[in-house]
Formats: C-alpha cells, sequence, structure tokens
C-alpha cells in the first residue's frame, strides 16, 4: 500500500468518465474481459477503493493462478472512487501485457530451451561453465532461473544472493534494466562490475579459494569468447554447458572487397598512404662518342622498396586500383575517408539502400569516435537529419548518451553507432544489420621508455573478429565489413592475452598484501594464466625499494597502504604523496603529465544528430 506523506506533491487528476463519453468498453471492462479470455480459471478482478483525504485512488488485485497474484494502486488521486477503479485498471492491464510480451520474448531466446539442462548441471555441480554464443541471453536469463527454482524450493529453501557481474558499466547497467523488466520490479538488481584483466584474474583466485571454505557458494562462469575448457580445467574439469547463439548469417567483406565495391582511390599524398623510405640505386653509363672516346657517367635511380604485405594470389581477382590502395595503405591508421566512402555507399548501393537497420563501427577508443564524429557531422553527404542518427557509445559518456544507442529510429531513419570493443560483448543494440570492424582496439600494455603501464593501440584477436561479425546477424541476416585484409586476420591471434601477462604487477601486489591473503608470489602461483615468477619478483624488488613494503614480510608499510588506494603507477603514487605531505602537489602532479607524455582526457560533448 502507497502511503501518501503531507509534504509529497500530490498528483490530482480529474477524468471526464461518465458513460456518454465513451465510445467503446472502459478501462475497467477492458480488463475484466482480458482476464476472461486470458486467464479462464482465474476469478474476476477486485477492486478496492482507498480514500486519499477528499480524493480516491484504487487498488487492483489480479489472480494469474500459478503465476501468483498481480497487485497495482497507482500513486495518482482522483475526484471520485469510480475515475480512481479505472486509473488502476489501465495500470494493471498495462502490466499484464507488458508481461506477457516479455514473456514471449524470454520463451524465443536460445538459453530458454536448455533452462532445465543449465538448472541440472547447477543442482548436481558447485561450479558451471556456461558457454553461450552471443544472442543466446545467458547473461539475463540464467539469474532468474535459478531466482525462480529458489522460490519454488527446487534448489533448496535457504536464502541466497545471486551476484552478477559484467565486464563494463554499461553492460551491467543494460542487464539489470532488462532483468528488472522482466521481473516487474522498478529497481535493477545489484550488480558488480570487474573485466576481463587483473582484477578478473585476483577474483578467479579468491573464488577458488573460497569454494574450498564454503560449501554453500555457487559458481556460474559464462562467455561466448573464453576458452571454455580452460575454465573448465581450472576449477577441477567442472561441466560445460554449451548454448547456440540466435543468430542469422552474416557476409563478410574483407578491405580487398570493400575497395573494389565502394571504388575508393587511395592517392599518392593520403594520410593513409605507406610512406617508404626511397633507397638510391647507383647505375653507371658507358657512352661512347664520336671517334670511339668512352665516357662514363653516373646515374642514381630511386629504388622502389615496394609494400609490407605481399598478398599475391589474394588480389589476382581484383583490379589494379584495388590492390595498389590495398598494398600501399598505411595499416596502423585507421582509413577515415574509406569509413565515410563505405557509409555513403551503404546508401547508394540499391542492395543496401532499402534494408532497415542500425550500423556499428568499431573504434580503437574515445578519439577515433571524436574524429569520425566531427567529420559525419560536417559532411554534406551525412547531415540529412531525417536519414542519419549519429549516436557515440564509449565508457565514459554518461548513462543517457548510452542509452541513446539501444533506441530504434523511425523508418527511414539510419542509426549510426562509433564505439570501442565496448559493444563486441554483454551489450546488445537490437537494430544493428552492418558491422564495420577496423580491426583494432586498445590494450593496457607496458612502456619500456617510460617503464609504466598505457593503453596502446593494437589489432583485435580472431575470437573478436568473431564476436563483431556476429554483432551484424541478431535481427536479420547482416553484413560486416572488416576493414582489414584475408591475410591480416590469418595472422591475428586466437585469443588476446591476458592482461596479467602483458603488465607491471606492482599494483595487484599491493592490492593482494593489502587483502592479506600471503605472499604474492605463492598467490599469483594458483592463477588461471600464472605470471613468470621473475615477474613477480620484479615488481616485490620494487615494492620494497621505494619502501612500500617489509623488507622480509609480505605486509605494507603505512605508505603502502597509501599507494594500495590511488589507481596510478606506485612510482608516480609516491611522487604524489610525498607532493602531498610537503605542500608542492601542483608542480609534482605537472611532472607526473610530462613523465608519462600524457595529455589530460578531455570531456566530449555527443549532440545527437
Amino acid at each position: 500500500m502507497h502511503t501518501v506523506n503531507k509534504e509529497e506533491p500530490k498528483d490530482i487528476r480529474n477524468f471526464d468518465y461518465a458513460p456518454r463519453s465513451w465510445s467503446g468498453k472502459t478501462p475497467k471492462q477492458f480488463l475484466i474481459d482480458w482476464c476472461r479470455k486470458n486467464l479462464p480459471k482465474s476469478p474476476q478482478p477486485s477492486f478496492e477503493k482507498v480514500p486519499a483525504g477528499r480524493h480516491w485512488r484504487c487498488r487492483v488485485r489480479v489472480n494469474k493462478l500459478e503465476d501468483g497474484i498481480l497487485e497495482v494502486c497507482p500513486t495518482i488521486l482522483t475526484e471520485d472512487s469510480m475515475q480512481a477503479q479505472h486509473v488502476a485498471a489501465t495500470l494493471a492491464l498495462y502490466t499484464l501485457v507488458k508481461g506477457q510480451r516479455l514473456l514471449r520474448d524470454r520463451e524465443q531466446l536460445p538459453v530458454f530451451q536448455h533452462r532445465d539442462t543449465v538448472l541440472e548441471a547447477i543442482r548436481r555441480n558447485r561450479v558451471v561453465v556456461v558457454a553461450g554464443e552471443t544472442g543466446s541471453g545467458k547473461s539475463t536469463q540464467v539469474p532468474q532461473f535459478i531466482l525462480e527454482e529458489l522460490l519454488t524450493g527446487s534448489l533448496g529453501s535457504q536464502k541466497c544472493r545471486i551476484v552478477c557481474t559484467q565486464p563494463r558499466r554499461i553492460s551491467a547497467m543494460s542487464l539489470a534494466v532488462r532483468v528488472s523488466e522482466e521481473l516487474g520490479c522498478e529497481e535493477g538488481p545489484g550488480t558488480r562490475v570487474h573485466e576481463r584483466s587483473v582484477q578478473s584474474d585476483f577474483l578467479l583466485i579468491i573464488l577458488k579459494e573460497i569454494l574450498r571454505k564454503r560449501s554453500d557458494l555457487h559458481l556460474i562462469l559464462m562467455s561466448a569468447t573464453v576458452d571454455c575448457d580452460k575454465f573448465s580445467n581450472y576449477f577441477d574439469r567442472c561441466p560445460v554447458v554449451r548454448i547456440p547463439g540466435r543468430t542469422f548469417p552474416v557476409e563478410v567483406y574483407n578491405l580487398e572487397d570493400v575497395v573494389e565495391e565502394t571504388g575508393y582511390v587511395l592517392e599518392q599524398d593520403s594520410d593513409y598512404s605507406q610512406k617508404f623510405l626511397e633507397e638510391e640505386e647507383e647505375i653507371n653509363v658507358n657512352v661512347t662518342g664520336k671517334g670511339g672516346k668512352t665516357q662514363i657517367h653516373q646515374e642514381f635511380i630511386v629504388k622502389d622498396t615496394g609494400p609490407i604485405w605481399d598478398l599475391g594470389s589474394d588480389l589476382q581477382n581484383y583490379s589494379s586500383r584495388t590492390g595498389h590502395a590495398v598494398q600501399y595503405m598505411n595499416p596502423n591508421k585507421i582509413n577515415m575517408d574509406l569509413i565515410l566512402d563505405l557509409l555513403d555507399f551503404l546508401d547508394k548501393s540499391p542492395q543496401y539502400r532499402a534494408v532497415d537497420g542500425a550500423v556499428l563501427v568499431f573504434l580503437p577508443g574515445l578519439a577515433h569516435i571524436q574524429q569520425l564524429y566531427d567529420l559525419l557531422s560536417t559532411d554534406k553527404r551525412f547531415r540529412v537529419k531525417d536519414r542519419y542518427k549519429l549516436i557515440a557509445l564509449h565508457s565514459t559518456l554518461s548513462s543517457k548518451d548510452q542509452a541513446a544507442a539501444f533506441t530504434v529510429p523511425p523508418p527511414g531513419v539510419r542509426k549510426i553507432v562509433l564505439a570501442t570493443n565496448i559493444a563486441e560483448t554483454g551489450v546488445t543494440i537490437p537494430d544493428v544489420v552492418f558491422v564495420i570492424d577496423t580491426g583494432k582496439t586498445k590494450e593496457n600494455r607496458y612502456r619500456e621508455s617510460s617503464q609504466m603501464s598505457s593503453l596502446v593501440e593494437t589489432f583485435i584477436s580472431k575470437a573478436s573478429a568473431l564476436q563483431r561479425q556476429g554483432r551484424a546477424g541478431r535481427v536479420r541476416e547482416g553484413v560486416c565489413f572488416r576493414l582489414f585484409t584475408k591475410e591480416r586476420y590469418r595472422s591475428f591471434s586466437d585469443y588476446s592475452d591476458p592482461e596479467i601477462l602483458r603488465v607491471p604487477l606492482e599494483e595487484l601486489c599491493l592490492h593482494i598484501m593489502k587483502c592479506e591473503y600471503g605472499s604474492p608470489e605463492d598467490f599469483l602461483s594458483r592463477a588461471l594464466d600464472p605470471p613468470q615468477p621473475q615477474v613477480v619478483s620484479n615488481a616485490m624488488n620494487l615494492l620494497r625499494r621505494i619502501g612500500a613494503c617489509e623488507l622480509d614480510l609480505p605486509k605494507l608499510t603505512p605508505l603502502g597502504q597509501h599507494l594500495a588506494a590511488l589507481p596510478v603507477n606506485v612510482k608516480i603514487g609516491k611522487m604524489l604523496v610525498f607532493g602531498a605531505i610537503f605542500g608542492c602537489l601542483e608542480p609534482i602532479v605537472s611532472m607526473f603529465y610530462v613523465r608519462i607524455q600524457f595529455v589530460p582526457k578531455c570531456v566530449f560533448s555527443f549532440k545527437q544528430c
């Protein structure tokens, strides 16, 4: 029951619900007839008038039998009790119809067909790996399967807390919103967010240890990209439940196909053309004149070093224009000109123009998103607002801006979403039909020059390329345009290297000691991908050298406690701590920026077109 606080502003409405104003049924009668048709064994809905001072509201109860009781009571106040009944009936009918639609949507997900298999595996095992293809519904449905079984007592009657992690904030938020809608609650369920990074490996070690101590803990690992057998072996050969994805066929075009179809021409002075060092070859020319006199002339001929990639037979069926463009295009630059030409091609090509659906462009980072967004906003080909809707999707943007990516535009409007690998897994943009994959991402890597880790642009793995491709086949047959060659794809690694094998481990060692998990060397030797002992030893030696931990014990000093709370390199962290102590923090921060050659992050404002 909703209690009206005297200080709350009251929402009072006056509706003319006299019989003469109706051309058909009243909302109350609509609700009664709907229940007779869809819930024939259920008793008629009950209406309880609730006085609120000199105004009214109404509480409606609908017995859905096996699905329980639906009870609604609007916060809207009316001037008479009959109006209140009609308002409450409208809300009840909306809730019933919405719940029915959501149930149909749930039942169409591939994971729903494997509900019993998943639950049986959870009943029999404390650790289960669910290998679900993108779009299978594993993230939204498996937690609900468990909750429903707990409520019915099938998994026991004890209290339970279900914690669901996601790789990014936006993934967690969209998951929480969807699950809350399906459960019919106003607030999203609590979620904890981590990335498949050093922190996730840290968490897996802890969970494996806790599983030995707590018999009431169950762990379900779900992913579309991980090596499932590797995770299964790590958790004592736990079972793997494999669920197919709900995807349509996706046609894949590589760089050579894109260049051929769009008619793109790579100019010699283009910013995206590889600049080769010119080598001069000395040639001696003997010239014989009249009288038989011979003179020697020296000529210096520029020697063309040729392209880095020898694509050979891969380009036999393409034009010379395409061959030249592909061989001399700089693979280390994102070719914005080609992306613009491709987007224009999608709008002019007869086979694609009439296709309703969004375009998802994968870019490495926020700077590339900003660059392409600006180019699209100023290019006259894409400034028609009733034809194009530009949206940026990045983890630093507000939740409101991120939510725009999931809204389906009116028919005839082409939505273009510019995203990082945030859209690769975890979140689903429902209307994507075209994917443009630049083949790049940013990874945290160690830089020897600065002796610190930083985000570095690099090529993606084959697993990521397949994930991106699959985003085009969620609602209908789709198309994926890869801005890299077949040869380049064959050179990709199968999976990305775990972050724990790519970065220094000082910060992780600090965290291990802060949590009092013992020796970092012993702790990290139990990781899914254990780092080399020498790397861990180097990290500990550095921490001892700067005074962050005791010399003979894995225990933090007061300085180490402060460093463990700072999300920066430990040497920089010590500079900041001492700068604050000695009152010279501002120049220290300036030195910090110079040290890492860091430009403070700009806050970009993307006005949705």
